[in-house]
């Protein structure tokens, strides 16, 4: 249920990607591709090689 704490003990399995495929799949993190601003920084548009399109959060901290 959404909002509390019961999800906490769940893993999440979330894929990792290295730079080249992040900076290959945003075009060099294009501006072009830019979506916004998020919590954690810049967010953009990404093509992946399945042709799906994701968001990916340019997490810098």
């Amino acid at each position: 249920m959404f909002g509390t704490n019961e999800s906490k003990d769940e893993e999440l399995d979330l894929p990792l990607f290295d730079f080249e495929t992040i900076s290959h799949a945003t075009n060099n993190i294009s501006l072009n591709n830019k979506l916004g601003e998020g919590g954690f920084g810049p967010v953009y548009k990404v093509t992946m090689l399945t042709a799906a399109l994701s968001v990916l959060s340019n997490l810098t901290a």
